[in-house]
């Protein structure tokens, strides 16, 4: 009973148009076509939200309201999604939507909610889609959110997104409270639609006519509850007939109840009639469209018990519009109701009307009572923004109670009436709550967390939008701090940097609510006590590889700290576990406040240093009330003695070492172990002819021999044997091994001596050029005499074929040209031949030798006659006299 109720109370709403954001009906608010796309949840949930499947008879009642030239495409989607239509249908006739209407049935509820897969489809059918079929939405009916059997993270964005790059607007009905979730608020923002809620199925009905009011800009007349038997009446204007371009008779009732219509004449309405242009007999309603009706009074005829809703739904080209308020409107805000005046043109045009026309509504709040608003103004005042625009404006501030407030508007032009209604949904914003910081706080160089959450609200989360804290310190410097969003709480760092309280103030920047602005705030207050820090960025000190020396004058260690004190800081350091070494000052050091400093440490190497690894640890103190972080600082260095070592075996030289020059020369290997260059010098001591070249030498670390020169100051050096020291010094610290100097050998042998090697050599050179003069020869002499003729040469009498072939050698002759005839001179005799009837020859050709033929007489190959010199090939065969002949090279190519 209350079903059959609710759907004839849903009536009244059928075409009142509610407010569409604007981006909905962009494509024109009254064109002539509309293309609908109608996706109906079939998942498993419906078979508890829409147990009697009203889902579906709403769905076929919204189909029948649509007009001639119109186009629908239905998608149903539960796991998987399945088109109940080829495409977008064209509805041309009564006929097409007959049998649309047919293809509307209920089916078993089943599995998931793969909302992806519904849209794709709906791709899919875009595809058909032509400029002539008008502006195209899409109704998209649910009881819950996006859900696949194996979910993933993306998949609901991935699904928005779908939705969006379809570019049309997606008008939602959210079935049941669960249903209205921040993701249909994001369709329906970022597609330009909107979201009907329907808390249970038997608003569906509602829902559906609502969604159809917001497409079809309609006028509606008749209200209220009828009995039946009796009848239902709808009384045309005279004053409004002339405007009126088609009207949907409509009749909500239960199954049991039949009902007629019958026109001002009190003539039946018949399906045959040139003025009706569809009927639909549905079990819960029926709808009967008339072209150009008469004015008068219109009757339904009822017959069987129960009640009924009778409706008239003019098309007219007089209509109202809401422009304001939305879908949603925040609760104990004042709402601005803003209306229209439109006249729509042929063609579509829509025409805002300036002038004199009255408003009036009346506002159902959500717990029934309702307000009236007698007066709407267009003069500047009562929040009109602008006089004489055309906004016709009211103010309406009881929106203190959350729920669903109806505006119905009733407005004038001179006689003729228009009304339309929106449902708004008044909400309450989730409220910020600041969980922390709160209280007071030690603050030890960590930062405090921020983290705030949203209470309230259905649901308490944003569409989007960020939240920000402007935190303002005791000195009244203001941070402004972005949060940071994770499961619906908000966190961000803060460090303080001054004791004292604190002031934070949560807001909202570019924030959306239900697709309204959303503004709120929330302070907090904490108080904060600083507690120094010093922190010791330098990790680790590693002075590498040090020298004595250098260690012993001392060596520089630099500490690098970070203060977060307001003021500056002493500190003391000591050296532990380090044998050998000590610092030169303990302290105390100053540290600058707020920022970083460097202390400058001297270490310095005892005389009781030893060379080798060394290590220990600086660990640093400070007074009371200062947090030390990393002071204790492992030390590592490597001390070490530089050296130089020298050759110290005798070294001997020949002075001079060449048959043509004086000079004697000899190399000598150093070793440096040291960590830089070092400039050494060398001096020649017992032989006082000579001069030693370089006497400078710059060395590096590692073993490395270097060419000395011994030169004669004057002289040659007379024949003999001398010895020599050669001393190296080098700088202070530098330790050179032997320390004696390098004993030196330095002999002057005789010129026979000296010469002896290049005599020797200059005799093997001599014999190397007859050696290669001879080879040179013989290869000239090859290569200028002639090739000789080479290969194999068969031959037979052709009456006896290859079978009988004799053969020559041809290699074997050694000559430069053979004679084939039969007389006694010949090379090869045959006869039947001429005296000499042909001759074989050889050339060089490139690098290779080829074997000529020369005809003397008639020689043929093939079928053709030979005149002048040809190359023979591996198996090329000619003919001469009664013989055939074939040549085989040697190579078998």
């Amino acid at each position: 009973m209350r079903m059959r109720t609710v759907l004839l109370q849903l009536m009244a709403v059928i075409l009142l148009t509610s407010f569409v954001p604007h981006a909905a009906i962009a494509q024109g608010a009254a064109a002539d076509r509309v293309t609908v796309i109608l996706i109906l949840d079939n998942s498993g949930s419906m078979a508890t939200s829409d147990a009697g499947n009203l889902r579906f008879t709403a769905a076929r009642l919204f189909a029948s309201l649509l007009d001639e030239g119109d186009a629908v495409g239905l998608i149903v989607f539960s796991t998987t999604s399945q088109p109940l239509t080829n495409g977008l249908v064209t509805l041309r006739n009564k006929a097409d939507k007959e049998n649309l209407l047919r293809q509307i049935q209920a089916s078993l509820p089943d599995g998931y909610t793969d909302m992806k897969a519904a849209f794709f489809n709906a791709g899919e059918m875009f595809k058909t889609f032509k400029p002539d079929m008008g502006r195209l939405v899409i109704v998209f009916l649910t009881d819950g959110k996006p859900e696949i059997p194996q979910p993933y993270p993306a998949y609901e964005q991935e699904t928005l997104d779908l939705a969006v790059s379809l570019g049309m607007p997606v008008l939602s009905i959210a079935l049941t409270p669960a249903a209205q979730t921040p993701f249909l608020s994001r369709l329906a923002t970022e597609t330009g639609g909107t979201v009907v809620p329907a808390d249970d199925a038997s608003d569906l009905l509602d829902a559906y006519l609502e969604v159809f009011s917001q497409i079809k800009d309609r006028t509606v007349i008749g209200s209220g509850v009828t009995l039946s038997p009796g009848s239902a009446s709808l009384e045309i204007d005279p004053a409004l007939a002339p405007y009126i371009e088609k009207v949907n008779f409509v009749l909500s009732k239960p199954e049991n109840i039949a009902a007629r219509l019958f026109n001002p004449a009190g003539q039946e309405t018949q399906r045959d009639d040139p003025s009706i242009s569809f009927v639909v007999n549905d079990p819960r309603f029926t709808v009967t469209s008339v072209v150009q009706p008469p004015a008068g009074n219109w009757k339904f005829q009822l017959s069987g018990s129960g009640s009924v809703q009778a409706r008239a739904i003019l098309r007219s080209r007089l209509r109202a519009e809401i422009v304001s308020p939305g879908q949603f409107h925040q609760s104990g805000q004042p709402m601005t109701l803003v209306v229209h005046l439109i006249e729509e043109k042929s063609g579509g045009q829509i025409v805002k009307i300036i002038g004199e026309a009255a408003f009036s509504a009346l506002v159902t709040l959500p717990d029934g009572n309702q307000e009236s608003l007698d007066r709407f103004y267009d003069d500047g005042t009562h929040g009109d923004a602008r006089a004489n625009d055309g906004d016709y404006t009211r103010l309406f501030v009881n929106t203190g109670q959350p729920g669903s407030y109806t505006i119905a508007v009733h407005g004038w032009k001179g006689v003729i009436p228009v009304e339309r209604n929106a449902r708004v949904e008044v909400v309450t914003f989730p409220a910020i709550i600041v969980d922390e910081p709160i209280g007071e706080y030690e603050i030890r160089a960590q930062p405090l967390t921020i983290r705030i959450h949203l209470e309230g609200g259905t649901p308490p989360q944003l569409d989007r939008g960020d939240l920000i804290a402007l935190i303002t310190a005791p000195s009244g410097k203001t941070h402004e701090i972005a949060l940071s969003s994770s499961d619906d709480i908000y966190t961000a760092n803060f460090l303080p940097a001054e004791d004292g309280v604190y002031k934070v103030q949560i807001e909202a920047r570019e924030a959306v609510y239900k697709g309204l602005p959303y503004n709120l705030t929330a302070q907090a207050s904490f108080i904060v006590h600083i507690i120094p820090t010093l922190t010791f960025q330098t990790k680790e000190v590693n002075l590498g590889k040090v020298e004595m020396a250098a260690a012993q004058q001392g060596m520089t260690v630099p500490i690098a700290v970070l203060s977060a004190s307001q003021r500056a800081e002493l500190v003391d350091v000591e050296l532990e576990d380090a044998p050998g070494l000590a610092l030169a000052d303990n302290g105390p050091f100053s540290i600058s406040p707020s920022g970083e400093s460097v202390i400058h440490l001297q270490l310095v190497a005892q005389p009781g240093a030893v060379p080798g690894a060394a290590a220990g640890r600086l660990v640093f103190t400070t007074q009371q009330n200062v947090d030390l972080l990393g002071a204790e600082i492992p030390l590592r260095l490597e001390l070490f003695q530089p050296s130089l070592r020298v050759t110290s075996t005798p070294l001997r030289a020949e002075i001079p070492s060449g048959c043509f020059n004086n000079v004697g020369k000899m190399t000598i290997t150093f070793a440096l172990d040291s960590a830089q260059p070092e400039t050494i010098k060398l001096k020649l001591e017992g032989v006082e002819e000579l001069r030693l070249s370089p006497q400078t030498l710059q060395l590096s670390a590692g073993e490395q021999g270097v060419a000395l020169e011994f030169l004669p100051k004057g002289d040659a050096l007379p024949v003999g044997e001398y010895d020599a020291i050669l001393h190296v010094e080098g700088r202070d610290g530098l330790a050179i091994y032997p320390e004696a100097g390098i004993p030196l050998h330095l002999v002057a042998p005789s010129l026979l001596v000296r010469c002896r090697r290049p005599i020797a050599w200059g005799g093997i050179l001599l014999l190397s050029f007859l050696v290669i003069g001879l080879v040179i020869a013989r290869k000239i002499k090859a290569a200028t005499r002639p090739p000789l003729v080479t290969g194999t040469l068969r031959y037979w009498p052709v009456e006896r074929g290859s079978g009988k072939a004799a053969e020559e050698d041809l290699t074997a002759f050694k000559k430069t040209t053979l004679v084939i005839g039969h007389g006694e001179t010949c090379d090869l005799s045959l006869p039947d031949l001429d005296e000499q009837h042909a001759i074989l020859g050889a050339e060089k050709s490139a690098d290779e030798v080829e074997v000529l033929l020369e005809p003397l007489g008639e020689v043929r190959k093939g079928y053709g006659l030979i005149h002048a010199k040809t190359p023979l090939r591996h198996g090329d065969t000619f003919r001469m006299g009664n013989y055939e002949f074939q040549y085989l090279s040697d190579k078998g190519e």
